[in-house]
């Protein structure tokens, strides 16, 4: 019985949790069996018994009338399914913010980097409508020393399905005007956007009380 239940979680290692079956996530999510059903038993059985719409309702009354399912794992259960809506509700009521303007843009970080001593590199992702998805913070330091990672940058969009990106950094000098590494690392980005049709929107250099905006510029 020890050695099937770790084969979920091997599984989940190896290729993700997107790998598992439902029988397999609730599995895990109970860890053991009783004396006389396994584990995967127990599993399939729930499953057998309620319908993906009753789990969504379901009470602790309910699952603690299954045999094998005490207080401790139908709590567990409870909690795991409410834990889910809570996070399904929470990004369906987000409001994204609309960025259509190089301003827009500045706003919305501004409040971040203007008291930073040090020169941050991040990135914000859009959607088709131009709604922020995420601002993503990765790299600190001096943009001529450190090396922006391009690769995880794009990896990233993809993860988060973004149609197009802002790159965004500051000067701590307080002087927005872009270097020639400025120059090249948003050369570099929008070369490897091209490829992976993710869009850069504008690389926004925000110095004290000012910014610059490349796509203002004409720069992109």
């Amino acid at each position: 019985m020890i050695d099937n239940f770790e084969k979920p979680r091997e599984k989940l290692k190896k290729y993700g949790q997107k790998s598992l079956t439902n029988e397999e996530l609730l599995a895990i999510l109970l860890d053991t069996g009783t004396k006389n059903k396994s584990v995967f038993e127990l599993s399939k059985e729930i499953l057998g018994l309620f319908s993906p719409r009753d789990l969504l309702e379901l009470t602790l009354e309910e699952i603690t009338q299954v045999k094998g399912i005490g207080l401790a794992k139908g709590c567990k259960i409870i909690a795991s399914i409410q834990f889910g809506k809570n996070l399904v509700n929470k990004v369906n009521e987000e409001t994204y913010y609309r960025i259509n303007t190089s301003s827009d843009a500045y706003n919305y970080v501004k409040s971040i980097y203007e008291m930073s001593e040090k020169e941050n590199f991040s990135v914000i992702f859009l959607n088709t409508k131009n709604e922020v998805i995420e601002h993503k913070l990765f790299s600190i330091g001096n943009l001529n020393r450190l090396s922006v990672n391009t690769k995880e940058v794009f990896r990233w969009a993809i993860k988060r399905n973004s149609q197009s990106i802002i790159l965004i950094h500051n000067h701590p000098s307080g002087d927005p005007k872009p270097s020639q590494s400025d120059i090249n690392t948003t050369d570099r980005f929008i070369k490897s956007g091209e490829i992976l049709d993710i869009y850069i929107l504008d690389h926004i250099i925000i110095g004290r009380d000012s910014f610059f905006s490349f796509k203002d510029e004409n720069l992109i």
